[in-house]
């Protein structure tokens, strides 16, 4: 089927898959997801440091709204509080790494998740 489509069909979450790619092309990513306004006024995450950040993780929100399959982990990922959130996060990552063979991107998320402790 990928030959004749020209397409891929991942079955990772597309929100680590995302920043598997901002890896790839930065040789970083961000350890938190995108966040409603709601949760942002409760004070339990923390704003992106500066506008540029928010305009690099545009594309990855948008793959985050598209992802249907994503919806129930993100309720559940919600309730944890940031360092959590994060802890998580890295260890998905660190999963997905390790699946793609990606050895920086291992240690990146790896020196990440030793941060959240």
């Amino acid at each position: 089927m990928e030959a004749t489509t020209g397409q891929v069909a991942l079955e990772d979450d597309p929100r680590i898959v995302a920043k598997m790619i901002d890896y790839l092309y930065c040789a970083d990513y961000e350890d938190f997801y995108e966040s409603s306004i709601q949760e942002l006024a409760q004070g339990s995450l923390e704003l992106p440091k500066s506008e540029e950040e928010q305009t690099e993780t545009s594309s990855i929100k948008e793959i985050a709204e598209s992802a249907e399959s994503a919806e129930s982990d993100m309720a559940t990922v919600s309730s944890f509080p940031v360092k959590e959130r994060r802890a998580r996060i890295n260890t998905e990552i660190y999963i997905l790494a390790d699946k793609y063979q990606i050895k920086g991107l291992k240690i990146l998320a790896k020196q990440k998740m030793e941060s959240c402790l």
